[in-house]
């Protein structure tokens, strides 16, 4: 049985996103998927937060 060092367990995915990138990308996702599809095509909601 190998042992696995308890270190290592905090960055198992390899890739750490600061918190406040969690909510921008999904906002800039947002923007750049309003850019291909038109408004009338998108929730209410998106078109309400890029407007705002």
């Amino acid at each position: 049985m190998a042992e696995q060092p308890t270190s290592n367990t905090s960055n198992h995915a390899g890739v750490w996103i600061p918190p406040p990138l969690l909510y921008v990308l999904p906002l800039l996702f947002a923007r750049l998927l309003q850019s291909v599809i038109p408004f009338p095509f998108l929730p209410a909601s998106i078109v309400w937060a890029l407007s705002s």
